[in-house]
C-alpha cells in the first residue's frame, strides 16, 4: 500500500466516524467524545457536514461572519490531528479569510513549482 492509499484509508475512516455521529439538527447533542475538549460537542450539523466534505476533498467554505468557519477549521484539525502530528508531505491545511487569498496562494504554487 503506497502513501496515497494509506491517506485515502485514513480519510475514509475519519469520514465514517463523522457520519456515525447522531446529530439530527442544529441543536447541540450528546455524542461520543474522544476527550473533554471535543469540538464536536458544540458543532452544528452543517459544520460537521462541511468538515466531512473538507476531509474528502479540497474545499472553499464561504459563510457569513459568525457562522462558524473557525470552528469548522478546528473540527478539521481535530479530526486530522493524528495525521498532522506525523511528518507527511501530503497533509496540508490552508486557512485564508478570503477567496482572493486562496487564489493568490494557488498562483504562488504555480510559480514556485510547489504542489
Amino acid at each position: 500500500m503506497d502513501a496515497g492509499d494509506s491517506f485515502s484509508a485514513e480519510v475514509n475512516g475519519i469520514s465514517e466516524r463523522l457520519m456515525s455521529l447522531p446529530i439530527d439538527g442544529d441543536e447541540e447533542q450528546q455524542i461520543p467524545v474522544k476527550s473533554e475538549k471535543d469540538p464536536r460537542k458544540i458543532a452544528r450539523k452543517y459544520q460537521l457536514d462541511l468538515c466531512k466534505k473538507a476531509l474528502e476533498e479540497n474545499v472553499v467554505i464561504y459563510l457569513e461572519t459568525g457562522c462558524g468557519k473557525t470552528h469548522i477549521a478546528v473540527l478539521l484539525i481535530y479530526e486530522m490531528g493524528h495525521l498532522i502530528k506525523k511528518p507527511q508531505k501530503n497533509i496540508c491545511i490552508f486557512l485564508a479569510p478570503t477567496v482572493a487569498l486562496v487564489q493568490q496562494h494557488k498562483n504562488c504554487d504555480k510559480t514556485t513549482g510547489i504542489n
